[in-house]
Parts: structure tokens; sequence; C-alpha cells
């Protein structure tokens, strides 16, 4: 994978992302995101070397249909995303979905029962728990297919926030060695995908130490932990749902955060700079935290607020927004942790 130079990420990052309180807002954006295009343009081929001319030629052969694109729908008045241009856009759908998703459907059987109630809905409703201080700091999984490993513990430390108000820096890096199998189908595979149940699994007998005494490699390794019994008991698995975008809130409000799989595939998802994201592909292959959702009759809609694992400097400091009824958020049975 490469990477754009140092240079051109520095002015990129100097536009703040903050999520967008209107239209105007949104412009800006698109109009932001629009200049970053003609800095990048200039640091395509600079680091090539002696490959310098075939692969800059791929690149801005794929750099220009990116530009048409990105500007087409950052141009458009309807549109209720603004995309941008990040050093991950030049991968191929293959490749982005090697590197950068990993989620990997299983059937699991242990399953957290839970029962949808009649509920009087208000005209507006919102919760977001990260801005309540219960979701853990955005991280970057980077060119490791190890989504499950971010997901399934950033849901265990908002969880021990929850309960115990202590923040936690499980490491993400021994989720992925200590649940890695290469043949047992009921184990996760390292930086090529698994799923966020096996983490929570194997964190119901197993202790997980700090990011700070296990760091991140963004590559699988031996585990090499001294195995400690886990000293908080704690329930995981998929809860009973009926798919519905309702079940979906309750189990929110109830369970906290949760672990949900959504499609990126080669979809706009990976330029999302801001606002409301209304398409995805239709295959489950990228797991996320679900940390709230807003309902209403406006023009900004109802939608769902997640926590992805690509950096802060993606989508609106990490987080992004999705349109109920988008990407198949409700149909697929979240993961959920339960501290006893």
């Amino acid at each position: 994978m490469w990477f754009m130079s140092s240079a051109v990420l520095a002015l990129s990052t100097s536009i703040i992302l903050t999520a967008s309180n209107g239209q105007a807002d949104l412009k800006n954006l698109k109009e932001n995101f629009n200049e970053e295009l003609k800095i990048a343009k200039r640091y395509l081929c600079k680091e090539l070397g002696n490959q310098r001319q075939s692969l800059c030629y791929e690149r801005h052969l794929r750099f220009n249909q990116l530009n048409a694109m990105i500007r087409s729908n950052n141009a458009s008045p309807n549109s209720s995303v603004a995309l941008r241009f990040y050093p991950e856009s030049l991968l191929s759908g293959e490749e982005f979905q090697r590197m950068r998703t990993g989620y990997i459907p299983q059937k699991i059987t242990r399953v957290i029962p839970f029962r949808k109630r009649p509920t009087k809905r208000t005209a507006e409703e919102y919760l977001n728990y990260a801005e309540q201080g219960l979701v853990t700091p955005v991280k970057n999984q980077k060119e490791c297919g190890a989504c499950y490993a971010f997901t399934a513990l950033s849901v265990l430390g908002s969880a021990f926030l929850r309960k115990f108000g202590k923040t936690t820096d499980f490491s993400e890096q021994q989720g992925i060695d200590c649940t890695f199998s290469r043949y047992d189908v009921r184990m996760n595979r390292g930086c090529h995908g698994g799923h966020p149940y096996y983490v929570l699994l194997y964190a119901k007998t197993k202790q997980f130490v700090s990011q700070t005494n296990y760091r991140y490699h963004n590559r699988l390794q031996h585990c090499n932990i001294v195995e400690k019994a886990q000293t908080v008991s704690l329930r995981a698995g998929v809860v009973e749902s009926d798919g519905s975008d309702e079940a979906l809130m309750q189990i929110l409000r109830k369970m906290g955060p949760v672990s949900v799989a959504i499609s990126v595939g080669d979809s706009d998802f990976k330029h999302y700079g801001g606002g409301i994201i209304t398409q995805c592909g239709t295959v489950p292959d990228h797991a996320v935290v679900l940390v709230g959702y807003r309902v209403s009759d406006d023009a900004e809609g109802s939608y769902w607020i997640i926590k992805n694992s690509w950096g802060t400097k993606w989508g609106e400091n990490g987080f992004a927004r999705i349109r109920m009824g988008a990407c198949n958020i409700s149909e697929d049975r979240p993961v959920a942790v339960i501290l006893k």
C-alpha cells in the first residue's frame, strides 16, 4: 500500500472535521474537499523510484476517475454526503476490502435474549454514547483486515465505562494474535478477517492487557501473553432481534454500544468525509461500533451514528452518520457484551 506524502497529509488535515449541523456546513465540507484534490494530485508519484513511469500512469488514471466522481458528488445539492480523497482511495475494491475491513460472517449460537417492547416514539429522539463519554477513543487498524478486534474491544471498553466509569485501552494486537487459528473455523484469521464474538469469547476467560504493554503492529504475531483468568465476569453473544430499526434502538439503549456489520465493498463509504451516508454495498464485510442514533422527520431525517476503526482523519473525527434503512445495519444481529 502506498502512503501520501507527509506534506499533502499536513495540508489536507488542516481542515478540522465536525459533524455538519446543516446544509451550509455540508456545502463548506464539499468545497474544502475539492480543494484537497488539487493538493493530492501533486504528490501522486513523488516516492515511486524506479517503478515511477508505469505506476505513476496507473495512479493518475485512477485519480482522474476519483476526481470526477468526488467533484460530481460534491457539486450536487441533492447529495447528503461530502466525499473526500484519502491516501487509501487509490486502492482497488479488492485491495481495500482486504486491508481495511475484515468482517467474516459466522453462525454464532450464543444468543442474548431480547424482547422488543411497544414504544411511544416521540417526534424527535437522540442518543449518542460518544457525547456522554461512554465510548473509547477512535483507533486505526491500518493495513490489517482486523476490524473485528477493534470493534469487539471498543464494545468491551464501553461496557467498562458504563459499569465502572473506568477508561480502558485494551490491546487489539492481543485480540488479533490470541484468537488466531489457521484451521479452526470458530476462530479468527489474523489480518485476514474474523468475527467480533470470538474476541469477546476469549475475553471471558483471559485477561486483556493494555495497548501500552502489547502494542499494535498491524500484522499477525505470536500470542505472547501469560494467560491470566479474567477478573470480571462477562456475557457475550449476538442479541436476538427481529431486524427492525426499533429493535436495534431498544438494544442500544439497554445494552450500550454494540458491534454491527455493514457493507463497504467498493462503495463511496471509503471516501466519506461528512454528512449522512445513504448507500452502501449489499454483503456485510466490515464491523463497526453502533454508538447512537437520531430519529426525526426534519430535513436531516433519521440516522445511525457509528464509530469506525480508520483513525480520526476519516469521516467526522472517526465517526459517521448512516441513514436508517441503509447499509443493512438492522438486519444482522448485533454483538453485545454484558458485564455481570
